[in-house]
């Protein structure tokens, strides 16, 4: 009888039973899988409107992956930005652009007078600043004062939000124009609590019990407003928020 033939398995590439891939092909693996997956994600966004960018803004909705598409659309329609803020229950009037210049002006103008929740005084500035600036103290002040002082927030205390002139930097004025020229800022100093006590950015940034606060309102800024700089970015800050559409975006 033969014995059975056997067949040895040798060191060359050829003959190993469990060939390994190439680091080449590895990466190409990962790569298509990563291309499924946001093709897949893609396909569940579009089929779910309210995630769809080009699905008109609902400025109650929670805040989503496509808020700030949808924002930036409302934003900047005139009739589309009034009927937001008249949702959030902002109250605000339209009045008259104002135009010093071609580099100075409010366009289109509101006078904001109170937000989704809190008091501010009277301020004229864009409709877009008005609409992220209401949509912030509805989706992210309040719920913040709730959690962190047991209350809501009465008033939102500013320094204000068109003003001509240059952008300021730790070396003196810039040559670039601020967006305070044309309203796409607001610069926010405190808030008065319901039970009327008053908190200062300036004054409670590092308090333990204010700090986290004050970070919530910040990050939370930065999904509404292109443009947050805080205390942490520099001293010329050291007081207040910077909320601006911005030429470029920055949560600091």
């Amino acid at each position: 009888m033969t014995p059975p033939k056997i067949t040895r398995l040798t060191g060359r590439p050829d003959a190993d039973p469990d060939p390994k891939p190439s680091g080449g092909g590895v990466a190409a693996a990962v790569f298509t899988l990563l291309v499924l997956g946001a093709m897949i994600a893609g396909f569940w966004m579009l089929k779910d409107s309210k995630y769809n960018p080009r699905t008109p803004l609902d400025p109650l909705a929670e805040l989503h992956v496509a808020t700030s598409y949808q924002l930036a659309r409302t934003a900047e329609d005139p009739l589309l930005c009034q009927a937001a803020l008249a949702t959030l229950q902002a109250q605000f009037s339209t009045v008259e652009d104002q135009v010093d210049s071609a580099l100075c002006h409010i366009r289109p103008n509101v006078e904001l007078t109170s937000l989704a929740g809190a008091d501010l005084t009277d301020i004229n500035t864009r409709c877009a600043t008005a609409l992220r600036l209401a949509m912030w103290d509805h989706h992210i002040v309040q719920p913040a004062a709730l959690q962190h002082f047991g209350q809501g927030v009465r008033r939102i205390n500013h320094f204000g939000s068109y003003s001509c002139r240059r952008m300021r930097t730790s070396s003196g004025a810039s040559t670039a124009m601020s967006a305070h020229a044309t309203a796409d800022a607001i610069d926010i100093a405190g808030v008065t609590l319901g039970d009327g006590r008053s908190l200062s950015l300036h004054s409670g940034w590092d308090l333990p019990a204010q700090s986290g606060f004050w970070r919530d309102l910040r990050d939370g800024a930065c999904r509404l407003f292109p443009t947050v700089l805080s205390p942490d970015y520099n001293a010329l800050h050291a007081d207040h928020f910077h909320f601006a559409k911005g030429r470029w975006g920055a949560c600091r």
